[in-house]
């Protein structure tokens, strides 16, 4: 039976990086991005050539590059830096693949946003802009737990990131709304202590109990 052939080396690979033809930038990225997890120390040493496609505007595969980026500055433990080249790859970010590496980074980001419009709401001047990719992957990852049917956990998240569009389209959803306005209630005692935004959210719990006829106080 033939050996299976294995990899013990990126350098390989890294080395297409630095060719003139974009076919073999894409194919060094597209197999860096696959063995990033054993050859991270080695791809380490290559970030800024990653990162100038990355920011070069004319290249077909940024966001693949970012991608690359983000996961060898995840396995060097280096979170932030990780994020921030996460949203630089846009939709390449799958918020449904089931890696310690997505799940930490989803993590972070909800983290950020999280904090984001914590502060947003507390701000006394005019206040800063969300990162729109950071938002989007927050929308990404609510929408994603409506469509599996994992109501408490879209309401627990919209819940934190003061989401009430969010929470209302988790409730209209669940099909048992009676338990979810009870879960939200829970949710209250840990997330919702602001009193503009308490406000704002039993305001919200308010409208399907009257609208369903249900007692939750």
């Amino acid at each position: 039976m033939a050996a299976v052939a294995t990899v013990s080396s990126a350098g390989g690979i890294l080395a297409m990086l630095h060719e003139p033809a974009e076919e073999l930038k894409l194919h060094a990225l597209a197999s860096l991005n696959s063995v990033v997890h054993l050859f991270y120390p080695e791809i380490s040493t290559s970030i800024p050539t990653i990162e100038s496609l990355y920011e070069d505007e004319e290249f077909d595969q940024r966001q693949l590059a970012a991608l690359v980026v983000s996961k060898v500055f995840y396995y060097l433990g280096e979170l932030n830096d990780a994020l921030l080249y996460a949203l630089g790859a846009g939709p390449l970010f799958d918020v449904s693949e089931d890696s310690d590496y997505a799940h930490a980074l989803l993590a972070k980001a909800l983290d950020e946003y999280a904090s984001f419009k914590t502060r947003a709401s507390k701000a006394t001047e005019e206040e800063e802009n969300v990162d729109p990719r950071l938002e989007a992957i927050v929308e990404r990852m609510l929408e994603k737990c409506v469509l599996d049917g994992k109501y408490q956990q879209a309401m627990g998240m919209a819940v934190e990131c003061r989401r009430l569009d969010k929470l209302e389209e988790a409730i209209v959803r669940c099909d048992n709304i009676h338990g979810a306005l009870s879960y939200c209630i829970n949710l209250s005692h840990q997330y919702v202590s602001h009193r503009e935004y308490r406000c704002e959210f039993f305001a919200v719990l308010l409208k399907y109990t009257r609208l369903c006829r249900i007692q939750i106080f």
